[in-house]
């Protein structure tokens, strides 16, 4: 709605109060040109223009004015109306765009996981195959047992174990054999050390 201010600017209610004879004239700046009445001056009313019309002719000056400000709230709602929709808008493409990316890594995580078990298959195949073509290596001869540290030496008897692990490490693939492999060369007191 329009706002009441001086002729030098200033707004209302900032200095002085209505009824002050040295205030400058205050100015109703509401824009008169779509108002339909019939001797208002163009421009700004001063106070003393809007008084004598709300005295000569109160009923248009209200019409027009109820009319004038209508018109403004229309526009006020098409403006935020057309802002909402544009809002909508942008939202519901958004929106599809999610919806098409969730859609594409949906799609993405179903062709890992085909490749994944492709690619499983694959070894297992080769494996297989492979296995059955690859022979293995001459497995070298046990050494001493150890029982007491002393016949063989614990040192002698050790490098003997790594040895035949390393060279026959194809024999022995997984740590649970080369585990097995090492409690089944030991006896005695040794054996006893291995339980604890």
């Amino acid at each position: 709605m329009a706002r009441p201010s001086t002729a030098d600017g200033r707004q209302h209610g900032k200095s002085a109060s209505n009824d002050n004879v040295g205030e400058p004239s205050r100015c109703l700046t509401v824009n008169l040109e779509e108002l339909k009445l019939g001797d208002v001056p163009e421009g700004p009313l001063n106070k003393d223009e809007f008084l004598e019309l709300c005295r000569s002719d109160p009923g248009s000056l209200f019409e027009d004015l109820f009319q004038h400000l209508s018109i403004q709230e229309k526009r006020l709602e098409e403006a935020f109306a057309e802002s909402s929709n544009n809002d909508t808008e942008e939202i519901d493409s958004m929106r599809e765009e999610i919806q098409n990316l969730k859609s594409n890594l949906a799609d993405h995580r179903q062709a890992i996981s085909e490749l994944i078990t492709e690619r499983d298959a694959a070894i297992a195949n080769t494996s297989l195959a492979g296995g059955d073509h690859k022979k293995k290596t001459t497995k070298l001869p046990d050494g001493q047992l150890l029982s007491d540290g002393i016949d063989p030496k614990y040192e002698l008897w050790e490098i003997d174990i790594k040895n035949k692990l390393e060279a026959n490490a194809d024999h022995y693939p997984i740590a649970l054999a080369r585990m097995a492999y090492v409690k089944g060369m030991c006896k005695g007191e040794a054996a006893n050390h291995l339980l604890l």
